[in-house]
């Protein structure tokens, strides 16, 4: 299995959007703590990517065999009917932010630091998508699935994705632990996928005042998923 690094990233937001993301106003004076943070990152900021293009090679009703491994997932085994190709990945912050962020002792910085890292985190996200729009089928559109999003795919898949990765997410720096939450903090394993229309486990999560939500809450898909159980 080739696995594939993302270095590349544009910088493409600043203390106005981390304020929005707060529920703050763009004006509001805190914004020159936002923008001073900034500039720090500027300078240490080393967000990555790796992913592999892997055929799908077994899909029974309940699982998934993806580079060898088996992922156990019945929904998961339903979204990726009649696709040929996933893309594990795991994208992150970098541990040169996170290590940074460690240094910080405002709470109130510290509270603004963790969203300046997602942003990071979504930046390299960006990039992993454009490279994948070059892979996908034409006309299709990339979708995405994470263990532990979804009560039918569970958190300690996690640990399927990092055998499949094996030593290169220690390249990106990216630990798991053994409650199945990686380091840093601010990294996301899944798998994306091409399909005739956009797929996020968001649709089939009923937390309305998440701050991540990427889809509306759809009661059909959830619904769908329950039957699988």
């Amino acid at each position: 299995m080739e696995v594939m690094m993302i270095r590349e990233y544009e910088h493409a937001f600043d203390e106005k959007d981390i304020l929005q993301r707060l529920r703050m106003p763009a004006d509001h004076v805190f914004g020159e703590n936002i923008h001073k943070l900034l500039e720090k990152t500027k300078a240490i900021a080393k967000p990555k990517a790796i992913f592999a293009a892997c055929p799908l090679e077994e899909r029974t009703d309940h699982t998934v065999t993806v580079g060898g491994q088996v992922f156990r997932s019945a929904t998961l085994a339903k979204k990726l009917r009649g696709v040929e190709v996933v893309y594990p990945f795991i994208n992150t912050c970098g541990k040169e932010l996170a290590d940074y962020g460690k240094t910080i002792t405002d709470m109130v910085d510290q509270f603004a630091f963790d969203m300046i890292m997602e942003y990071y985190r979504r930046q390299i996200d960006i990039s992993l998508n454009s490279v994948l729009a070059d892979l996908v089928p034409e006309k299709k559109v990339i979708s995405v699935s994470n263990p532990g999003s979804l009560a039918g795919w569970p958190i300690n898949e996690q640990r399927v994705i990092f055998d499949l990765f094996g030593e290169h997410a220690d390249e990106i720096g990216v630990t798991l632990n053994k409650n199945f939450l990686m380091f840093p903090v601010k990294s996301v394993a899944g798998l994306k996928f091409g399909t005739e229309g956009s797929y996020h486990d968001c649709e089939l999560c009923q937390r309305s005042n998440c701050p991540n939500r990427k889809a509306a809450f759809s009661q059909k898909a959830y619904l769908e998923a329950a039957e699988d159980h």
